[in-house]
């Protein structure tokens, strides 16, 4: 299994659409992380997944632990009570709150650094979702993520990251399948997708 990697830079999306349906054709599945919701225009007969249709994802405890940590470049003892108060709730919309009631001197700042990620991601991310395999189940033939709708910033990054984990394990365990990845590099940290993507064995090729 190769993992394309077809950064946005040069190409309009007009152009993008027509390398992307030539993948298509040679036998990728294709899946569009669209940041601005543009693509569906040049993609109108593709899977759409936008506002309620975005798919509820359920990462694992470990997971949510280390992109959130990663993402929002958490200190190690943040990190390490984060990690903890996640194992303890029922579900991920439960953790802002479940770390106020704590009386440890970095509950506040943590709680407030997530608070928002999970008031409006409470339907994105929960330990009710689909899990990995189902998502890369659904996403077959060429399909559109638009993000546009998602207004936090820092959701709208976790949420990305987390679909790219979820296909990176799938593919992974797929060899014989073929994905072909779009996504806005200037959105996300180059490195954090390189490290999900070597810990999946997974091989980048930029065009």
């Amino acid at each position: 299994m190769l993992l394309r990697w077809l950064g946005v830079k040069a190409f309009n999306a007009y152009i993008e659409s027509l390398l992307l349906k030539d993948a298509f054709e040679r036998g990728f599945n294709v899946v569009i992380l669209d940041w601005d919701g543009i693509y569906k225009e040049y993609l109108p007969s593709s899977n759409y997944y936008g506002g309620e249709s975005l798919p509820s994802l359920s990462p694992s405890n470990a997971e949510v632990a280390e992109l959130i940590a990663d993402l929002l470049a958490l200190s190690d003892p943040q990190r390490h009570y984060l990690e903890m108060a996640i194992d303890q709730i029922n579900d991920f919309k439960d953790l802002p709150g479940h770390i106020l009631q704590s009386d440890t001197d970095i509950a506040p700042a943590l709680a407030r650094k997530i608070r928002d990620l999970f008031s409006e991601g409470e339907k994105l991310i929960s330990k009710t979702g689909i899990s990995y395999k189902e998502l890369g189940e659904k996403l077959k033939g060429i399909s559109i993520i638009d993000l546009s709708a998602i207004e936090n910033a820092m959701l709208k990054k976790l949420y990305a990251v987390i679909i790219i984990n979820f296909l990176a394990k799938y593919y992974a365990e797929n060899k014989r399948e073929k994905l072909c990845l779009l996504l806005e590099e200037k959105y996300l940290r180059p490195a954090l997708i390189d490290r999900i993507m070597q810990e999946s064995n997974i091989s980048l090729c930029n065009f």
